[in-house]
């Protein structure tokens, strides 16, 4: 069967992702105006309070669009941002990988530092820049990828000189500072996908499998023992096995998430038209979103997104299977299981299949510190489909082929 030119890969991977912002827009709007007229209703209750001659006595128009703009501005920004990065070398990203890494653990550092950081419901995830606010380990996952590509090829894992012990340990010693810095934040869903993306990438540049298992086994042991010393982690897992044993406690979000889901049916609700975002579902603009597309456009709507995603990786995916740098290739295939781990993680989530956890749906959940960090990996991973020459012949010691 004849295999489309990769420079066409470039363009679906556009198109995919311009799909699923638009998707992530229009649902930002209809998931979250419910809690933003709250908010708007709830900031004019406390202005009055204040007792202010000039403030109205009047209730203002509420509109609930204050997210809607705000996912609108940022999807437009990262738009242009992806513009500019997919017409960069990927070369360039890849040796200041050390400059993003040490940008990234700064900024994980600030976001306990008092005035800088903000807190959210007790997460210290937040630093404040002037008028905006970012969420450093959103940007450590690109970081971590462009840095381990690029540290792969230096020390000749694609020739087979692999030294055990010398050549892993910096890595794992990388790994284990990020996900100590974001663990405290705390935030164990991204210290997941963060762990996934790594061993994947070990995987890929050809770490044998002895090292890989305890890598994997060491970071079984780190998840349990998270959740063993949070009360309210130990409390999401029992809740995942059993929500209705604590309806209005720790199972309340999942059996809402799963009505939400239920009653969308094989066509939906219609858009606009679920209940569960009037202050049923917490966070249904943000971690649940998935749910409201099932509530509203029902069963084909939710397939037609895992579809969008599913696509998006698979050509991902191809990208590294037909470059010939071993650079380019662990970087594409970095981004394209970042973007697929995050989707499916935070539909699964969503679907009741692994414990609640709050996990972004890339592209389309409210965020913008996560679609300007996807957007970013998206124009990288665009640049090499582009200007990366396909494969002759594999490349010694890598596994081109995955077989």
């Amino acid at each position: 069967m004849p295999t489309l030119p990769i420079q066409n890969h470039a363009k679906w991977l556009f198109i995919l992702a311009l799909i699923l912002t638009g998707i992530g827009v229009v649902f930002v709007l209809s998931a979250s105006a419910p809690y933003a007229a709250k908010e708007e209703m709830r900031h004019f209750a406390n202005a009055l309070n204040l007792q202010d001659a000039n403030i109205p006595t009047e209730a203002p128009s509420v509109h609930g669009t204050k997210f809607f703009l705000r996912q609108l501005f940022w999807a437009l920004v990262s738009f242009f941002l992806l513009w500019i990065v997919s017409f960069t070398d990927y070369s360039v990203h890849a040796r200041m990988s050390k400059v993003y890494l040490l940008v990234t653990i700064v900024l994980l550092i600030c976001v306990f530092v008092p005035y800088i950081g903000l807190e959210r419901n007790g997460a210290h995830r937040w630093v404040r820049l002037g008028p905006f606010q970012i969420q450093p380990s959103e940007l450590a996952k690109v970081a971590l990828i462009l840095h381990c590509a690029r540290q792969f090829q230096i020390r000749s894992f694609v020739v087979r000189r692999f030294r055990a012990i010398p050549d892993l340990v910096p890595h794992v010693v990388l790994l284990s500072v990020l996900i100590g810095l974001i663990v405290i934040e705390p935030d164990l869903g991204t210290c997941v996908v963060l762990g996934t993306i790594a061993v994947a990438m070990w995987a890929i540049g050809g770490v044998p499998l002895r090292y890989l298992a305890s890598m994997f086994l060491i970071g079984l042991i780190g998840v349990v023992a998270a959740i063993v010393f949070e009360p309210y982690r130990v409390k999401r897992v029992l809740a995942f096995m059993d929500p209705e044993k604590d309806p209005l406690g720790a199972g309340y979000q999942l059996l809402n998430s799963l009505i939400a889901v239920g009653t969308g049916g094989l066509t939906g609700r219609g858009l606009g038209q679920g209940p569960a975002k009037y202050l049923f579902l917490s966070e249904c603009h943000t971690d649940f979103i998935f749910s409201i597309i099932c509530e509203e456009t029902g069963f084909i709507g939710a397939t037609i997104v895992i579809l969008l995603f599913l696509c998006f990786v698979i050509i991902g995916l191809d990208v590294a299977k037909r470059v010939n740098d071993p650079t380019a290739k662990l970087i594409a295939a970095g981004i394209s299981l970042m973007i697929g781990v995050q989707a499916f993680g935070s539909m699964a989530v969503a679907l009741g299949l692994v414990p609640t956890k709050g996990l972004a749906l890339p592209l389309i959940s409210y965020g913008g510190s996560s679609l300007l960090a996807n957007m970013l990996a998206i124009g990288i991973l665009i640049n090499i489909a582009k200007n990366v020459a396909v494969k002759s012949k594999p490349h010694v010691g890598l596994k081109a082929d995955w077989q």
